[in-house]
């Protein structure tokens, strides 16, 4: 996952040998959504600079085209670094092409998609017999902890040699608590144009469309790493376009403890069609529609602060929306494009799950806060309703 070679021997292997680690590889259309999310790098052999490194993690983001790896590093004399390598998929759905010449090749995975192996080469050489050039072979896991991951890797070298990987010199990546790298929003790939004023907004934006059913939250942008026990879920906007022109957002969330909230937020509108304002916090926060169908998708985001001295977003706000419970995947990958030609990082935006809507009922000391009503306490009322009629 790494852009290239970081030191060690020239040595090489071929292609062939390195999908022959696991020649009966479920490889299907749905691989890259497969790999989708965070993956610690545990162990790596071919790479000297590694035994560095207390902190390796890399974040991948699929495209439309392939996929893009965030790689996090921290090392013990300095601090973080976030390394964005964009690679395209090839006819050979585990090979992915960068476009500095390097390739990413995937030579094993366990059957519940929480470990890998995989091999990076500074170059492939197709004339070469497919010639795999300074490989860095790394064994990658879903967790920071490494046994599992040993052990799986144990049962793999019993059954097929491992080419180019060396366990006696492999270097462990301790990837402890307190190493952990800060969550980066912004992250300039090579080619993007990551002025804000050149963000682009819906051509033709239609709000009274916009506004006309409820939004459901896909996903947000995070500012930094917020575990997944504090998430909000069911997280849904519902637009009221008032005579005034103005905005009113009603907010239905669950909590993480389990209670709904409820409130409105006042929007307005600006000169130019797709940009709005939300008053949230006691500031203006910019609410910009990059992109909408109506129908399906919505992708939203504003800059709340900016480099000094430069029209580069140092930090924003940014939404997902679609109009089901879900979203398709195509719908997704265009997503992650969009944000990424913006030098907005995908990897930052975390999920929001759909599964018990909140529904007004009897407000909390504060008048702010509602539980959710589950269909057992209502068919329990019913039920009540019905014996009082008998």
């Amino acid at each position: 996952m790494l852009l290239a070679r970081c030191g060690g021997e020239s040595t090489a292997c071929t292609l062939g040998d390195l999908q022959a680690v696991q020649p009966d590889i479920n490889v299907t259309s749905e691989w890259m959504t497969e790999l989708d999310g965070r993956w610690f790098i545990l162990r790596v052999s071919g790479m000297p600079s590694a035994s560095e490194f207390s902190w390796f993690s890399s974040d991948i983001v699929p495209t439309p085209l392939g996929l893009v790896t965030y790689n996090n590093i921290r090392t013990k004399t300095s601090g973080c670094s976030i390394h964005a390598i964009e690679r395209e998929s090839t006819a050979n759905r585990q090979v992915f092409s960068g476009h500095d010449g390097s390739s990413m090749v995937l030579a094993a995975m366990d059957g519940q998609g929480q470990h890998a192996l995989v091999y990076t080469c500074a170059s492939l050489l197709l004339r070469a017999a497919d010639t795999c050039l300074s490989p860095v072979a790394m064994l990658v896991s879903r967790r920071s902890d490494v046994i599992p991951a040993d052990e799986w890797m144990t049962s793999l070298r019993a059954s097929s040699p491992l080419p180019c990987y060396d366990v006696n010199q492999s270097v462990a990546v301790s990837n402890g608590d307190g190493s952990a790298c800060p969550l980066n929003q912004m992250v300039a790939l090579p080619g993007r144009d990551c002025r804000v004023a050149n963000f682009p907004v819906q051509a033709n934006f239609d709000l009274t469309e916009y506004v006309s059913k409820p939004w459901k939250e896909m996903a947000w942008l995070a500012a930094n790493y917020t575990p997944s026990s504090e998430f909000y879920q069911d997280y849904v906007h519902t637009y009221t376009l008032r005579p005034n022109g103005a905005v009113l957002c009603q907010v239905a969330a669950r909590t993480p403890s389990d209670e709904c909230l409820h409130y409105q937020i006042n929007m307005t509108r600006t000169q130019t069609p797709g940009k709005l304002l939300f008053y949230y916090g006691g500031d203006d926060i910019p609410y910009n529609v990059i992109s909408t169908d109506y129908d399906h998708y919505a992708l939203v985001f504003g800059c709340v602060a900016v480099v000094a001295d430069s029209d580069r977003c140092l930090l924003g706000k940014g939404w997902l929306w679609s109009r089901d419970v879900t979203l398709a995947r195509e719908l997704r990958l265009q997503a992650n494009a969009m944000l990424i030609d913006m030098c907005i990082n995908p990897a930052a935006m975390y999920s929001t799950t759909h599964s018990n809507p909140c529904v007004k009922g009897t407000s909390d000391a504060d008048g702010s806060k509602y539980r959710p009503v589950s269909t057992t306490l209502i068919a329990m009322f019913l039920l009540c309703l019905a014996l009082i009629a008998v």
